[in-house]
């Protein structure tokens, strides 16, 4: 396997929304030629790479949809909050939703855990969104979940998006993240993946 060093998307600190643009361009300009891996920021990022991930895909694949398998501590699902901008950390995936790149039962969330809010937890079943807690994986195996996702999706015509938040390992396991869980992944639920 051949990897490349793309560079660094131009990041404007006082404009979210411009930046959002920079990154969505950047990712479906690699999308389109070979398969992008896009590393660092807060989870915000996510809400760019993915539009340019769908628009590179809905552009090669014009019949397929475009799902994500979202590893995580937490939903990020939450609304607005206070000064945060349009798009940020926890609120990521109800934006993609709202503004329709992602239909929620395309969205496969795997390892939140400690306190949920009931709004979001219903916004969740609301939009159909696939949940499996840590316990879940502890319980069915990571290899298993997986599994079965790709099983419920075999006569689908659908392509995932992956992202891995590193909150979703264990905080014993992962120092100096800003929002640490315990009961997270273990490095030997990582290394199976």
């Amino acid at each position: 396997m051949k990897i490349a060093d793309y560079g660094d998307v131009y990041i404007n600190s006082t404009n979210p929304s411009k930046n959002q643009d920079e990154i969505t361009n950047t990712v479906c300009k690699i999308a389109k030629e070979t398969f992008p891996m896009v590393c660092g920021g807060d989870h915000s990022i996510k809400y760019g790479s993915f539009r340019g991930f769908c628009k590179a895909m809905k552009e090669k694949f014009p019949n397929y949809e475009v799902g994500i398998i979202h590893f995580d501590a937490h939903l990020d699902v939450e609304k607005g909050y206070l000064i945060m901008p349009e798009v940020w950390h926890d609120n990521v995936f109800r934006k993609l939703i709202e503004d329709g790149y992602l239909k929620g039962e395309n969205l496969y969330t795997l390892g939140p855990r400690g306190v949920v809010d009931k709004e979001w937890f219903n916004y969740e079943k609301e939009q159909k969104i696939n949940l499996y807690s840590a316990n879940d994986i502890k319980r069915q195996g990571i290899v298993n979940l997986i599994n079965k996702i790709c099983e419920s999706n075999k006569n689908k015509n659908i392509i995932f998006y992956v992202s891995f938040d590193i909150d979703a390992i264990d905080v014993s396991y992962i120092f100096g993240t800003g929002t640490p869980q315990c009961n997270g992944l273990t490095h030997m639920n990582v290394i199976m993946l």
